[in-house]
């Protein structure tokens, strides 16, 4: 993805630590928090103003930066092909799903990503699965498993909620293999910032023609919207990314299933959502798959 990759893997450690934290807290707290936008806001406006408002800021921030912006005629291709599925379909995906199945589900089917990733990444980028990682990978499903169940009765009586999610998944997956798969000759933040862009354009285009109203009708909502932005956008991209650059994209993806837990718990503090004992089992599956591939001995770290 970058020239520092292309010299060799990073290996886990305190910076890629800080990293996975910032993200579990900006994607964990995101979902409550996009369920409650949409009382206000209608799925697709909050998608269009959300994902163009922090592309642009991104490219803002890189301008005045100095950061290089200029992506390569031959590489714009990859850039709308891992676009669509980093920011439009997961995006938009992800967002139908909170509106038709609430947080906490979303949250665990949108994280089935790490298998899709893995499976892509040994396909697309030769990424081995190892021993250890398959195991942390099953711990991970069965973690996913876990918090489905409880949820399954809901899923049932809404179909098109789990495939907006399970869609959102695959997109995610793909758009992050095909991310790395390239090696991008400039700013991460430019990356992004394009990415989102290019990734708004279809829903722009949809938005035009629905023209669904857009108000935000108070303080609360504008924090809500601004917090999406700032953190859920700018922030957790910048720091994802920066972790697909150092890390194999199974090791992150296995890495980011705290998210699920922080999101089934933050929607039951903010969402009245109950948390149950499946969740607690959940949380220690997914603690015991970090473990596997993150918090290893410095001598095997990078072949985890």
């Amino acid at each position: 993805m970058s020239a520092e990759v292309a010299r060799g893997r990073v290996a886990f450690g305190p910076g890629s630590l800080a990293l996975l934290v910032t993200l579990w807290l900006a994607w964990g707290l995101s979902y409550p928090v996009i369920g409650f936008a949409m009382t206000a806001v209608d799925p697709l406006s909050l998608r269009v103003v959300v994902m163009g408002s922090a592309g642009a800021i991104l490219l803002l921030h890189a301008a005045l930066t100095g950061g290089r912006m200029t992506v390569p005629r031959r590489l714009w291709r990859d850039v709308a092909i891992s676009a669509f599925g980093n920011m439009t379909l997961c995006q938009m995906g992800l967002t139908l799903g909170i509106y038709w199945l609430g947080g906490g589900r979303s949250s665990v089917l949108m994280y089935t990503m790490p298998l899709w990733a893995a499976l892509l990444g040994r396909l697309l980028l030769g990424e081995p699965i190892t021993a250890r990682r398959g195991v942390a990978l099953a711990l991970g499903a069965a973690a996913v498993l876990v918090l489905f169940a409880q949820k399954l009765p809901d899923a049932r009586d809404a179909p098109l909620g789990v495939l907006a999610n399970l869609v959102a998944a695959l997109g995610f997956a793909f758009g992050t293999v095909w991310t790395k798969r390239t090696l991008w000759p400039l700013d991460l933040g430019a990356l992004v910032g394009w990415q989102l862009l290019v990734g708004t354009l279809p829903l722009a285009a949809g938005w035009l023609i629905a023209r669904p109203p857009l108000e935000l009708p108070d303080v609360a909502h504008w924090l809500a919207f601004a917090y999406m932005v700032l953190i859920g956008n700018v922030l957790a991209y910048l720091a994802w990314f920066r972790l697909v650059d150092r890390l194999p994209t199974v090791v992150v993806g296995i890495g980011s299933l705290v998210v699920p837990c922080l999101g089934v718990l933050s929607s039951a503090l903010l969402m009245d959502e109950a948390v149950r004992l499946a969740d607690l089992l959940a949380l220690a599956l997914v603690c015991g798959a970090l473990g596997l591939v993150l918090f290893l001995p410095r001598r095997t770290a990078t072949s985890a």
